[in-house]
């Protein structure tokens, strides 16, 4: 199935800012990197920035017990304010 979605799969050299303890500043790190995680992450869209969000900004966090069309109203909520503001950014 991989094949049908990609059409190879190779290394990409990246290259990333990080703080070093031992030089007392900020050095730039290479490293290697699939072309299949950059493309899934590159072509996700917005879904994994609405899931953060989903998480993060979570209504029911700390309710139980509660009757079933009230968990389905807030989840309805939950899902509308964070597709406003993904529409507003």
């Amino acid at each position: 199935m991989l094949s049908h979605s990609i059409k190879e799969i190779t290394w990409i050299e990246y290259e990333k800012k990080a703080y070093s303890q031992a030089l007392k500043k900020a050095v730039t790190l290479k490293f290697l990197h699939f072309t299949l995680s950059h493309n899934y992450n590159f072509k996700m869209n917005e879904n994994d920035a609405t899931d953060q969000l989903q998480l993060v900004y979570h209504f029911m966090r700390f309710q139980r017990n509660i009757k079933w069309w009230w968990a389905l109203w807030l989840w309805g909520m939950e899902v509308s304010h964070i597709n406003t503001y993904m529409m507003y950014c």
